[in-house]
């Protein structure tokens, strides 16, 4: 990652939400070269600007450079230890490099810091399954379908448990 030059005049927070803004659109049109660049130059002028470093670890994930999201995630769940988003992001990229017990972990550290997230709650239910820890996956299902009980993925979870 650059480091702000000496002297570099420091950019207002609005006009740094404004790149990010900007950079979630390069991300969404699978723009990948523009989305980094802009996220690179977001965390240039403001090393701690949360977002900017999810959306890069995102779009790592979705690039499927799982090395380098895990790297850029690791660093971020360090300035922001209690997000969730960031959390089960991180756990997902754990899970997409085989390292399902590590991936376990975040995972349920994001459900426990946003217990209503039925995103959070299917990605813990798949990794448990995957992972073989049938008790967590039926208690996340239990919780899940308290949560969002019209999930169309609950019978699939079942059909996977019992399987």
């Amino acid at each position: 990652y650059q480091k702000r030059q000496k002297g570099a005049k420091k950019v207002s927070k609005d006009v740094l939400d404004a790149k990010v803004k900007e950079g979630r659109k390069f991300l969404d049109a699978e723009k990948w070269d523009r989305a980094e660049k802009t996220f690179i130059e977001v965390i240039s002028a403001d090393p701690k600007h949360v977002r900017a470093y999810e959306y890069l670890g995102k779009m790592y994930l979705l690039k499927k450079d799982y090395d380098a999201a895990k790297e850029t995630l690791t660093y971020l769940k360090k300035l922001a230890p209690d997000d969730a988003s960031v959390t089960a992001a991180l756990g997902e990229v754990e899970a997409k490099l085989g390292h399902q017990q590590v991936a376990l972990k975040h995972l349920a550290e994001a459900v426990k810091l946003n217990e209503k997230n039925p995103k959070y709650l299917d990605l813990l239910i798949g990794a448990s399954i995957d992972a073989g820890d049938k008790k967590q996956a039926r208690a996340s299902l239990k919780q899940l379908k308290k949560v969002n009980p019209d999930n169309q993925k609950i019978a699939e979870f079942e059909k996977r448990l019992k399987a």
